[in-house]
């Protein structure tokens, strides 16, 4: 299901609706690693599963690339586990995608069983606002004593940090640590009373990960997993973060099972923070397994996850309401159902489709509007006339499509909105203006900072224009010779030293910049931020293609290598080929493996 957004102009125009949010924003925006979002709302996944008769094989096939903020080292790390021998006592033979410091496979198959993730989306934090006397908080039964403690962060070369914590029974105050959350407790967001014969106001941060869950228990439960019974009780334990768990297995059933601590709220839906003294909200328990969506072997023989809604609007259990709007999960359909017999090239294919969907909507309304006999605006309508929407580095439409989207937005929305909430670009901006297309009249077809510039039309003319003249400048005077590559380029940024702002460390530690194909929302989901200009800032960290009926058929790739140490052959001897969209062997078997091995290293306990 594709929602439709809600209406933009009336609540942007409303100056306190926007100061409260953006008193929000900031608060938030102090702790976006913390809640799990590293690179704003492009953050997501791609995954499916395919049944046996999709396939060319006969049997179940499996596909996943998680999207996440580039890191160097890698996040992940490939790693094959094998008992020797395989038993009851030692059950595991698995190979697939670990962390450093997890003891196991995070995603990856068995000798039966093969999953994979994307994010749900599920929304699991709420902003709580407290009323603060001294050491005492207000609730519906009366004063309630803070808890308070004391922390202490150990600094390696320096004397020891100590803090203090003050907890209510929503969680930590947020508000001892960011100046901007008081504004959200004594604002419209909150009661708006401010302060009362000594009450304060605080904000608490409720956040299902701040208890101590079982979600590492359920990695060697993936692990031992043997059929779809089995995997739902690993899925179980998987409670922070909240996934979407795609299945495929050795006998052809595909599944899917979203699992996690999921709460279920007294009142409201945790979008804004509430009062916390009235009773009123607040979570009364967690969803169970059984409870959330699931679905095993669907009459549509796949099932595809690319963080869009799970449930209809208004479907029950609430899980969100802050999601993708789904255009990688139609086009994942899309091209599955007009792919015939499915093979593991196939899916790798779909991985790497860089089709703009946004394309689709505005390439016949620019190309439609008048270019005044302005032969910049001549030059970007033919790029695009002659283009295949697709998000190819070699490709001069694709360059002249994104830069003049880039400049659309500038143009429409960032002289009247507050440079915290300038469109990132992707899917619900796609949306937004897409609509605003069909509505030629609306008064977002302004240009504040260019009183000029009036009317639809006009809007797309000046967008196309200045598009010409930033490629002129920065590529070619020859838009032929454009490239999309050339401006979508992704820097390999060592997470210590790779910003230190000394060059001659900066050139060690780091690498690139590589020449990117795909974009935001797109499949090969190598996203920018529009308001920031090209370069690449979120990317597939991994891709992985799985065959049930061939286990030593298998495909992977992760974006820089194996090592962490920037000297050594495995620092990024795969970021070429995971830019070139190539991967190498994903073998299972002892004897498969061993006939690719290039070194062997045994380690001999003493």
């Amino acid at each position: 299901p594709e929602p439709r957004p809600r209406s933009v102009s009336a609540a942007l125009r409303d100056a306190e609706v926007v100061d409260a949010l953006a008193a929000a924003h900031t608060a938030l925006s102090a702790s976006p690693t913390m809640l799990g979002d590293g690179a704003g709302t492009g953050i997501g996944s791609n995954s499916w599963v395919i049944a046996p008769e999709r396939s060319a094989t006969g049997t179940a096939l499996l596909a996943n690339d998680p999207h996440l903020e580039p890191s160097q080292p890698s996040l992940w790390y490939q790693v094959a586990l094998r008992c020797e021998p395989v038993g009851s006592n030692c059950p595991y033979q698995v190979v697939g995608y670990s962390f450093a410091g997890v003891p196991g496979i995070v995603i990856g198959h068995n000798a039966r069983v093969a999953w994979g993730f994307t994010n749900l989306g599920a929304d699991v934090a709420d902003l709580v606002i407290e009323r603060i006397d001294g050491d005492r908080y207000l609730t519906e039964q009366g004063w309630e004593p803070l808890e308070v403690r004391e922390e202490t962060i150990r600094v390696a070369g320096n004397a020891d940090v100590t803090f203090e914590v003050r907890e209510t029974r929503h969680g930590p105050l947020f508000s001892d640590v960011s100046g901007a959350a008081d504004q959200v407790a004594e604002g419209s967001l909150g009661d708006g009373t401010g302060d009362q014969d000594g009450v304060e106001h605080a904000v608490a941060l409720r956040w299902v990960a701040l208890d101590p869950v079982a979600t590492m228990d359920a990695v060697p439960a993936f692990m031992r997993a043997e059929d779809w019974s089995g995997f739902r009780e690993a899925a179980r334990l998987f409670e922070v973060p909240s996934q979407n768990l795609v299945y495929a297995d050795l006998d052809g059933n595909i599944g899917y099972q979203a699992p996690g601590r999921i709460p279920v709220r007294r009142s409201g839906d945790g979008t804004l923070p509430l009062p916390g003294w009235t009773g009123e909200f607040g979570w009364d328990r967690f969803l169970e397994l059984e409870e959330l969506p699931w679905t095993l072997n669907p009459d549509a023989g796949y099932l595809a996850t690319a963080n869009q809604p799970v449930l209809p609007p208004g479907g029950e259990p609430y899980l969100a309401t802050d999601v993708n709007l789904g255009y990688r999960g139609a086009r994942i359909a899309e091209l599955i159902e007009a792919g015939g017999a499915l093979t593991l090239n196939d899916l790798q294919r779909i991985q790497l489709d860089n089709h703009n969907g946004n394309a689709d909507t505005l390439v016949p309304v620019l190309t439609a509007v008048s270019d005044r006999g302005d032969p910049a605006v001549q030059a970007v309508q033919e790029l695009l006339g002659a283009w295949s929407r697709q998000d190819g580095a070699e490709s001069a439409g694709a360059a002249a499509f994104n830069a003049t989207w880039r400049h659309l937005l500038v143009l429409m929305f960032h002289d009247v909105l507050p440079d915290w909430a300038w469109p990132e670009g992707s899917g619900r901006w796609w949306r937004i203006v897409g609509e605003l297309v069909d509505d030629p009249d609306s008064a977002w077809w302004e240009a504040p900072g260019e009183p000029a510039i009036s009317g639809r039309d006009e809007v797309l003319h000046a967008a196309m224009a200045r598009a010409h003249a930033e490629l002129v400048d920065t590529l070619s005077d020859d838009p032929s010779e454009w490239r999309w590559g050339e401006l979508h380029t992704l820097t390999l940024t060592h997470g210590t030293f790779g910003s230190s702002g000394i060059g001659p460390v900066e050139r060690l530690f780091n690498r690139g910049p590589l020449e990117t194909s795909g974009g935001s929302d797109v499949l090969n989901a190598t996203g920018w931020v529009a308001s920031r200009g090209y370069e690449v800032t979120w990317v597939p960290s991994m891709r992985m293609v799985v065959d049930l009926g061939d286990l030593d058929a298998g495909r992977w790739i992760h974006l820089t290598g194996q090592s962490g140490r920037p000297f050594h052959r495995h620092y990024t001897d795969q970021a070429e080929l995971w830019r070139d969209g190539r991967t190498i062997p994903l073998t299972f078997s002892l004897e498969a493996t061993e006939a690719v091995a290039v070194e062997r290293l045994t380690l001999t306990p003493r």
